[in-house]
Parts: structure tokens; sequence; C-alpha cells
């Protein structure tokens, strides 16, 4: 999907003029993002000569302005002016991580933006603006009055309301450390309490090979899990399966939850690669983060007797949430048995190609059951759950389980759908593999369908997945679907050698597949490239693994 914004002037849509010099009807995904169709590939863009920016304006948090902002291909943090009336009152960098950006193929991701406050004696008709740094290049949905702009998050406190301040401290602490108990009626009564619902154990992983490098020639990127020496783990060891119970605690969209009386936050949530980064709080070491806005708690949008949370900071991304949010679903019925009627609580507002809800109604959960959060949250009693699969550290057979039972409500088999799949990232922007229009031609003479993932609704994808023989195509969101295998042989993946990771692997777990990998290289190595980077792969190598890899497979 490539992105792009349109102009909206006097009601009118001024649909852009792509390089092939037609005119493409687009579709509106929200929030300043919209589509255009597969015809204009990203790849057959013409490169400009001065850089091209995106971004929007979404909203208030507070007296704090928020929104994104990123240069087309470069995944550095832009730096932004914030300007009230036409003064510059505030510079600050768009450099959050938000997983919807990232699954709408904005870089990274990490291009989210929260200004610092406002001061509180501007006016509700001041004009509010915001450019790229030392230029008059403005963000859409700039040049609206401060009224006019929606509160997102949390409104200052009203004043005599009780509230905490930015100012005040939390101490990190982990779900686990609290009392465990041993029976449901002591779960039921108690204020902080954990039950197990499973033991820990080891869990045995796919057989995985590099095809294309020596055992001694590649290295899995850094991650959580115990790897051996070389290579690929054959069996990686999982936690216990727990349910805690939180008396009286506080959730703010995409942020842990926090505890407020015991100034606790729990950190179980928050992104495993980036553990200091928790939205709409500041770590400041040692264990203590800060809030970076004050918080009113009287001024909660909902306030609910008994929920299970099941947010997370990158939640919006496809596959961030599959696996930090879906994979607590296991315990959604048993919950509801025990504490009855439990609403589940996740951020942000359902989007245009929402993926979410229809994982959520397999998994059991009633659309009048879900709230969403765009504000403060009170629950009398919070409920979390243990991650059944941890990113990059580990997957157990609780996983595997919930896997099947969602691929079964979801998507019927289907023996007409392609039997070879290849999920292309050639609509996709960020991490762009630079040759893959060159790559899809190999596969296809190997009779692979190329299908574009993000085209397709969660059920087609899962469908499209379940029925496969053989699926190929680079790592990223798409191949999170691997987990909804359901007679797959074998898996083929693309990587930039510098991204071999466990993702395939350990959504694979369980299940019959095994993993080939083929590792490609920086487009540009004698640059310092960035997460986002172009890459690309050596087309007479991969033909000849793709050749070996469909023979072994099919034998």
């Amino acid at each position: 999907m490539t992105i792009i914004v349109i102009e909206v002037v006097d009601g009118i849509t001024n649909y852009p003029r792509v390089n092939d010099g037609r005119r493409y009807q687009c579709s509106d995904i929200g929030g300043g993002i919209w589509k255009i169709p597969p015809a204009w590939r990203w790849n057959e863009r013409m490169v400009a000569d001065t850089p091209e920016y995106q971004g929007f304006i979404e909203g208030l948090a507070g007296e704090q302005v928020l929104g994104w902002c990123w240069q087309v291909g470069n995944d550095s943090p832009v730096t932004l002016d914030l300007h009230v009336d036409d003064k510059v009152v505030a510079r600050f960098a768009a450099d959050n991580d938000r997983g919807d950006l990232a699954q709408a193929g904005i870089g990274s991701g990490h291009h989210g933006f929260i200004s610092p406050p406002l001061e509180e004696d501007i006016a509700a008709h001041s004009i509010i603006r915001v450019t790229v740094a030392g230029t008059d290049i403005q963000l859409a949905n700039s040049g609206l009055t401060l009224s006019a702009y929606e509160q997102r998050g949390t409104p200052r406190p009203r004043r005599g309301s009780h509230y905490v301040s930015k100012h005040s401290e939390f101490t990190a602490m982990r779900a686990a450390a609290f009392t465990e108990v041993g029976d449901i009626t002591s779960l039921r009564t108690a204020s902080f309490a954990n039950f197990v619902l499973e033991p820990s154990g080891t869990m045995r992983m796919p057989s995985c090979r590099v095809a294309n490098r020596a055992a001694a020639d590649y290295r899995i990127a850094p991650c959580p899990a115990v790897l051996p020496d070389s290579g690929f783990p054959a069996a990686l060891s999982f936690p216990r399966m727990i349910i805690t119970t939180l008396e009286d605690a506080y959730c703010l969209p995409f942020g842990p939850p926090f505890l407020q009386v015991q100034r606790k936050i729990i950190t179980e949530f928050v992104n495993p690669r980036t553990p200091a980064y928790a939205p709409w709080f500041e770590y400041v070491g040692h264990d203590i983060y800060r809030p970076n806005v004050d918080i009113g708690l009287e001024d909660t949008k909902h306030d609910i007797d008994q929920a299970f949370y099941l947010d997370h900071s990158i939640s919006g991304h496809f596959g961030h949430f599959l696996c930090d949010c879906l994979s607590r679903m296991y315990c959604w019925d048993v919950v509801r048995q025990i504490f009855g009627d439990v609403k589940l609580i996740i951020g942000g507002e359902r989007t245009p190609g929402d993926f979410q809800n229809p994982l959520l109604r397999a998994a059991g959960v009633r659309a009048d059951d879900i709230i969403r959060v765009t504000r403060l949250v009170r629950c009398r009693r919070l409920l979390l759950a243990t991650l059944s699969l941890g990113i990059e550290e580990y997957a157990s057979p609780t996983s595997s389980r919930l896997w099947s039972i969602l691929r079964d409500r979801i998507a019927p088999r289907d023996i007409s759908l392609p039997s070879r799949v290849y999920l292309t990232r050639s609509g996709i922007s960020a991490r762009p593999l630079v040759n893959e229009m060159e790559v899809e031609r190999i596969f296809e003479r190997f009779g692979f369908t190329i299908v574009r993932p993000e085209l397709l609704s969660a059920q087609q994808q899962i469908a499209m997945v379940s029925n496969a023989l053989l699926i190929a195509g680079p790592g990223g969101s798409g191949m999170f679907n691997l987990a909804f295998q359901g007679r797959l042989r074998s898996a083929f993946v693309i990587v930039r050698e510098d991204r071999l990771n466990l993702t395939e692997m350990l959504v694979s777990a369980g299940m019959s597949c095994d993993l080939w990998y083929h590792l490609g290289k920086d487009a540009m190595s004698e640059t310092s490239l960035s997460d986002g980077g172009p890459w690309l792969v050596d087309p007479v190598r991969l033909e000849s693994d793709v050749a070996d890899w469909v023979a072994a497979s099919m034998a």
C-alpha cells in the first residue's frame, strides 16, 4: 500500500497526479492516510529532487497536540515547529512508536508526536499549525482553531479534582510479582492476586535452515530468548500462563495499566524491544516512570466494574496485535466463567480496514463487550493475562492451540484457493525490497500466486494462508499469518541479514511445517541505514534456492 496525503480544499478532494500521468481514485483509511490502488507500485515511483513530507494533526490530549509526520523514504525523526497564531511556541521531534503507522506502511512507525503542553491562557479561537521545522511545509489538518480539534487523550484536570501530576513517580512492576492464590474463590475475593492456569514448560520449535549461508556465516538478531551458539534453537522454554486481578486500576489508550494508590505501573505490555517506552509515561531510570501529562482521575471516559486488558503500546500493528494482544485471548472464556460480566478494553477507535474486530469475534467476544479506549478508563477490577507467545522469546502449546481455534472459526478449508502463495511487500514503503518485482517473477515461474495481504481483510488473509501448501515472502506483518497455517508443508522467508529473527519460527511452533530462510543485503551498504532502509537479494542465487526448496517440500 502506498501512502499519500490528499488535500481537501473547500470540500473538494484533489487527487494527486502520479508519475505515469494518470489520476487514480483513492480511498480514505482515516487519520489523514489515503491508499491508492495497486496499479502504482512503490518501486515505480519517481524520486523527487526535494524531500517529501507527510503528516497529520489528529487532535489534542489536554493541551498537547497529537499527530504524526515523516519524510517519505527516510526513517529518521522529523523535527517540527508548533505555531499558535503564527508564533512558534515549541519545537519537538516526531519519534513516538505508533503501530498503526507501521501497519499503514509509514516507515517503521516511529513517527508519532505529542507536543509540549500549550500555555493555559491560549484562547479557544487561536489558530494551531504544525510545520516541518524551519520551513513553511505544514501538516494536514493545520490551521484550525484550538477548540475545533478533538480531544483524544486525557484533558487537563479540572481545578480541585483529584489528579496525578506529571511530576509524580511510578515504580515499574511485573504482574507476576503479585501474590499467588490456589483456588478460584480466593481469586474472586482478592484485591491483587495471580492464578496459574497452565504450568511452564518447553516447546519444540520447527526445523529452520538458512539456504544461502553456512551456519557460521549468519547470526540471529539479539533477542530475549536463550539461543545456541549458532543456528536456530530446537526448543524454547515458556512461562506459566497466569491470570492477574488488580483493584482500582487505570488505563490510557495504548498505555500500560497503572495503580494510582500504590504508585505502580505494570510493564508486561510495553514493547519488549523498547521497554523504556511506555505511552503517556516517561522513563527516568531505575524503574521509575513519570506521566508526561497531568492526569485527572475524575475525567474518565469509562468507569468499569470488571474489564479484561487487551491493549498494548503498538496494538494498531497487525503482527503485534496478533502476538502481543490476541495471544492473551486463551483465557477470555475462563475469566467470563469466573467473574461473570467482563468487558474487553483496547486502545483506539475502530478504523476502516479493521483487522481487530473479526479476530476478536472469532475469539468469542461480542461487539457490545468491546470498549475502545480513547481517554482515561478506570476499572474497579482489571484482569490481565500472560502472553502465550512472547515476540522473539517463546511460544507455547497455549498459543498454538489458540491459533488453530481462531483459524477454524474464521476460515473453513477451501481447496479452490491457491496452494502456492507469495505474500509481497511491494506496496509497503517500510524496509523496501528494491528488486521485489524481479523476486515476484521468480516465484511466479514456480507457480506462486502473488498476494498483497494489506489489501485483503483479516478473514481473506487467514483463508489464503490456511489453505496453502507453500508460502513465501519477505519477513514482516504478512508472515505473521503463518500462525493460521492449516495444511502448510513449508515456508520460505526472505529477510535482510541483520533482521533475521525468531518471529516466523515462533508463530509456526506446534505446526507441521518447516522454515527456509534466504538472506539479503542492504541496498546501500556504504551508508548507515535506518531500520526502514532498502535492501535487495541476488536473484540468481534466490532462484536456485527456491528450486531446491520447492523440490524438497513437495517430495
